[in-house]
Parts: C-alpha cells; sequence; structure tokens
C-alpha cells in the first residue's frame, strides 16, 4: 500500500500532551492518526461524540462531588422541597442528557 504524507498546523501544546497521552498508550503521532482516520471510514463520520458542555454546576469530576451534589439536593428537599433526591437526580439526567 502506497503512503502520502499529510501537513496539519497544530497548537503546539496540543501536540505535546497528546503525544505523552499516545507515548503512554505505546503509540506514535502517526498510529494514533491513522487509527482515528481508519475509525472514521469504518464509522462513516467522525469516530467521536459530539456535544455541547454540560453546565458547570452539573460537571462532576469525581466520586466526592456526586456525594457533594447529593447532599445539597437532600439538604434543599429537607430545607421544604417537595421532590425526593431520586426525583430531582431523574430530572436533571433528563434534562441535561446525563
Amino acid at each position: 500500500m502506497a503512503t502520502t504524507n499529510i501537513n496539519i498546523r497544530i497548537d503546539s501544546e496540543v501536540k505535546q500532551a497528546a503525544e505523552r497521552i499516545y507515548s503512554e498508550l505505546g503509540l506514535s503521532m502517526t498510529t494514533a492518526i491513522n487509527m482515528f482516520l481508519r475509525q472514521s471510514i469504518r464509522e462513516n463520520g467522525l469516530p467521536l461524540s459530539m456535544k455541547l458542555p454540560a453546565p458547570p454546576d452539573l460537571i462532576v469530576h469525581s466520586a466526592a462531588d456526586i456525594e457533594q451534589k447529593l447532599e445539597e439536593a437532600e439538604a434543599d428537599i429537607e430545607a421544604g422541597g417537595s421532590l425526593t433526591k431520586e426525583e430531582v437526580i431523574n430530572g436533571l439526567r433528563e434534562k441535561y442528557g446525563l
């Protein structure tokens, strides 16, 4: 199979960060890009999900964040809210596609 070159411009910090990740995975940048392109062909489109970022107050970074958000919801309910904790969580999941 014949090969060809592709020249792209990318932020140097992005390139370095990606190279570190690929190196830890035992991949070169060339191999990673080839994997991306082949997966694009297999899927007949971009092989990644295109989503808008979650609202900042809904971004969860750890189990501790989840626990904190549950405690906040519970405190709100105890202060006179009429929904259960599960109803609040399910409502957020439906509204924001979580």
